[in-house]
C-alpha cells in the first residue's frame, strides 16, 4: 500500500538495527537533507528491498567491511533514490545479466527471488534498480523511485 513515508528517517532505523548486530561491519551513511519529508511508496516493500540488498551485501563480504547508504533526491526528476554499496568481491559480468531474473543466485542456499521481487516492486512504483559496479571493488545498487 502505497502512503507518503520518511525515506531518510526509515534508512536511519534500519541501520540502527544494523549497528547492534553487527559490529565489524561499518555502515557510512549519507542523507540528502533536500529529500521531501514524505515519499510516495510502499515502505514495507522498500524496507524489505534495502534489507535484501544489505544482507547480501553483508554476507558477501563474510561479515566484515564497510556498507556505503547514500539517499539522493533530484529536484528536477522529482526522483528519490538510494544507492547501497558493499566492499565486498562484486559480482561478475556473467552475473550481471542474471542478476533480476527469478531462481537466479550465486549463493549456494539462496533461492534467487530476493533481487527478482525487488525489480517487481521497483517497477510497481514506476522506479528503476540498477546494478553498478562499486569502485575499487564491491557492488552497488542504485534505486531511483518517483517522489
Amino acid at each position: 500500500k502505497f502512503t507518503g513515508s520518511d525515506l531518510n528517517g526509515m534508512v536511519e532505523k534500519l541501520v540502527s538495527v544494523y549497528n547492534s548486530i553487527y559490529q565489524d561491519v561499518v555502515f557510512k551513511v549519507d542523507l540528502d537533507l533536500d529529500m521531501p519529508m514524505m515519499i510516495r511508496m510502499d515502505q514495507d516493500q522498500i524496507k524489505r528491498i534495502l534489507v535484501n540488498i544489505i544482507d547480501n551485501g553483508i554476507e558477501a563480504m563474510d561479515k566484515k567491511g564497510e556498507v556505503e547508504i547514500l539517499t539522493r533526491y533530484n529536484r528536477d526528476s522529482q526522483f528519490a533514490s538510494i544507492e547501497i554499496a558493499d566492499k565486498g568481491p562484486g559480482i561478475s559480468d556473467e552475473d550481471k545479466q542474471k542478476l533480476f531474473l527469478p531462481y537466479f543466485s550465486t549463493k549456494r542456499t539462496g533461492t534467487g527471488l530476493g533481487l527478482a521481487i525487488a525489480h517487481n516492486i521497483i517497477e510497481e512504483h514506476n522506479g528503476q534498480i540498477k546494478y553498478v559496479d562499486n569502485e575499487p571493488h564491491g557492488a552497488r545498487f542504485i534505486i531511483e523511485i518517483p517522489g
